[in-house]
């Protein structure tokens, strides 16, 4: 399989890759087949280098309906060799920047088993963020399979907000985190809080309001500080792209925030002042 993956990215044509669509994947799907995890995962990476180095679109989705079994091994792998599972991810978000149009009838699978990687607190963080990293990849290319999916709302967003929750509780840890620029790059809060950016500039406004809004409310009426904490941070986050809609809300959007500042928590108070600040960045005329 690892020869098949180097002919694929640095030895065949794009043509010569699709004159050869057949021979190549009959190939794969008995790899796919294999009783080894190594061998699973070696198809697919040589799958995804395979159809990255393929131009023609319409070539490329003949092999939309093998994402699924896709998947399968990216679960499969995690489950018994985490750094097999993590470069298998890494492969799929290759193809998925390459031909994003292959996504359009998995995408819901996409997003669930991405976030169920992402939130699960076991792995290594740069595994979680390159589960992230294959939907970023899809919606940056092409966002409305993303917008249609009910697991948008659902399971991504609340998987990304679960990640902002992972924050310690005690306040001189939590300072001495706060300090920390370089882990502060890499950890599972500041992982979810680029990644909500990203996810949410290539949403757009509405979608992303119909996901998220409803979450801030609740985390920030919540009697758990982590929640309301992750509610204010949440608000900041998404003002940007959202900018329109609280600018017709003003009042509303600056009460909400207005009253975190006066939480009894430092650390949910720091959450509040930094969303604050956000809507007055993003709003100010």
């Amino acid at each position: 399989m690892y020869v098949f993956e180097i002919l694929s990215e640095m030895h065949l044509t794009s043509q010569e890759l699709s004159d050869a669509k057949g021979q190549f994947m009959q190939i794969f799907e008995r790899a796919l087949q294999d009783s080894e995890i190594t061998v699973r995962v070696a198809a697919l990476k040589a799958i995804s280098a395979f159809i990255s180095g393929i131009d023609d679109s319409s070539v490329a989705l003949e092999f939309a309906p093998v994402l699924s079994l896709l998947l399968n091994v990216i679960v499969e792998s995690l489950q018994q060799d985490e750094d097999q599972g993590r470069q298998a991810l890494e492969s799929l978000c290759e193809l998925t920047s390459a031909h994003p149009e292959c996504w359009k009838s998995e995408t819901s699978k996409l997003l669930n088993v991405t976030s169920q990687v992402a939130q699960q607190k076991t792995f290594e963080d740069g595994t979680r963020s390159a589960a992230i990293e294959v939907v970023l990849a899809l919606s940056e290319k092409m966002a409305a399979p993303i917008r249609k999916a009910p697991e948008t709302k659902s399971v991504l967003f609340p998987a990304l907000v679960q990640m902002l929750m992972e924050v310690t509780t005690d306040e001189a840890e939590w300072q001495e985190e706060a300090e920390d620029y370089q882990h502060l790059g890499t950890n599972p809060v500041s992982t979810a809080q680029s990644s909500i950016m990203r996810l949410a500039a290539d949403l757009g406004e509405k979608t992303t309001l119909v996901c998220c809004q409803p979450i801030i409310t609740e985390c920030v009426r919540s009697q758990t500080p982590i929640q309301r904490q992750a509610g204010y941070n949440l608000l900041g986050l998404i003002s940007e792209t959202c900018r329109e809609s609280y600018a017709k809300n003003l009042n509303d959007a600056l009460q909400m925030a207005t009253a975190g500042v006066q939480d009894q928590e430092k650390m949910v108070r720091y959450a509040a002042l930094g969303s604050l600040a956000a809507l007055l960045e993003h709003l100010s005329p």
